[in-house]
């Protein structure tokens, strides 16, 4: 038999390495035209992005693991991770003029992955590939080490 590489357990990798798996599929699903599942992938590849994000800035000041991970559920998604997280981190850091127009792009993904998720809506091709758009740019902005390599699925 050849030699078979042993794929990690999706909870045994790390948020980069989800991050990246979540993307593979998400531009898989966007190349199979299924433009509403991209979208939910794609957005859960920024909600990964901005995690990462958060345990980058909170390693500066040696918070436990297991906080950091409260912080992060209890922030609930992509909006409320960049609200109550990103966004005042990014400040303490002088970043916040930066981040202002990541805000509005983070507002348009979720508007589009929760009309799918929550409402059963189907996206066009359209609205996947400014999702797709708007998504790489914010992962670059909030993980740029794990943004490499990433690429738009329209752009090969």
């Amino acid at each position: 038999m050849g030699d078979k590489r042993r794929r990690i357990p999706y909870e045994g990798r790390s948020e980069e390495e989800k991050l990246r798996s979540n993307w593979k599929k998400a531009t898989g699903l966007f190349e199979r035209k299924d433009w509403s599942a991209a979208i939910v992938r794609a957005s859960t590849s920024v909600e990964l992005a901005a995690n990462i994000y958060i345990r980058r800035f909170m390693s500066d000041y040696k918070v436990p693991r297991a906080f950091i991970d409260s912080l992060l559920l209890n922030a609930n998604g992509i909006n409320g991770k960049y609200q109550r997280l990103v966004k005042p981190a990014a400040q303490v850091h002088g970043q916040s003029q930066d981040f202002s127009i990541v805000g509005r792009k983070i507002q348009g993904i979720n508007q589009h992955r929760n009309a799918v998720v929550h409402s059963g809506k189907f996206k066009s091709e359209r609205d996947a590939t400014m999702v797709f758009t708007n998504s790489l740019e914010v992962i670059a902005r909030f993980a740029p080490t794990a943004a490499v390599g990433l690429d738009l699925p329209f752009k090969r």
